[in-house]
């Protein structure tokens, strides 16, 4: 039979799974890759902290991505006053050849050009293969809405590659947008490794370097409804 510590141990290696979807999502809410590996970091010493309080949640993924989407949100009202959102907006390269690269590429370019409440539910349901009612989880909001953002998402993205000179179906656009997600630096893949390889001792030695103040660690908790009425 596991011990308490051991299920811990397994919970935590799934979590160490997540970095992808995780730089993924970051990046997609934060318009641009900047930013994208401290949000990241914040994330994961918050819900290791969590877990190793006794914290357990029903469903790790969503619960995880829920905390890095709330982590970016509070990044991004951080950064507000300094730069204009707006500003942050880059198109992502793409680190490795694919089918139709030159396609991938405009797709790319035209995701980032999405506002934000289609871009973040198209990153979630079509790069990170979420189902609309595990993204209506992460970013909580209804089911129904997710749907919506999703479908308008996939209709802009169809006609700004027309505009490009591409003709692409929905279902063209969907197994396209596997394609787009970000790669996640190898600075952040180690990063993430040695904080939960090093459990409790590396949250505390990052409390008082790159851990988010009392504060902003409370600020995580916000939800995206706030976050999109500002």
């Amino acid at each position: 039979m596991e011990s308490a510590k051991d299920t811990q141990a397994v919970v935590v290696q799934k979590l160490l799974e997540l970095r992808e979807p995780a730089y993924g999502l970051s990046v997609r809410i934060l318009g641009a890759e900047t930013g994208a590996e401290d949000v990241v970091q914040q994330a994961y010493l918050h819900a290791i902290q969590r877990l190793r309080a006794g914290f357990s949640p029903e469903e790790l993924r969503s619960w995880f991505l829920k905390v890095v989407a709330n982590a970016a949100k509070n990044y991004v009202k951080k950064e507000a006053s300094l730069k204009r959102r707006a500003a942050a907006v880059e198109p992502l390269p793409s680190n490795e050849p694919a089918p139709g690269s030159e396609l991938i590429g405009e797709l790319r370019k035209a995701l980032g050009a999405l506002e934000e409440q289609q871009r973040v539910p198209l990153c979630l349901c079509c790069e990170q293969g979420l189902t609309h009612r595990e993204a209506a989880e992460v970013l909580d909001l209804p089911k129904s809405t997710v749907s919506k953002y999703v479908n308008e998402g996939l209709e802009q993205l169809r006609k700004a590659l027309a505009q490009s000179g591409y003709t692409a179906a929905p279902a063209m656009i969907v197994g396209g947008l596997a394609h787009t997600a970000p790669s996640v630096p190898a600075a952040l893949v180690a990063a993430v490794e040695s904080l939960v390889a090093g459990g409790g001792k590396a949250a505390a030695a990052l409390t008082g370097a790159t851990a988010p103040t009392a504060k902003a660690a409370a600020g995580l908790a916000a939800g995206w409804k706030a976050a999109i009425a500002l």
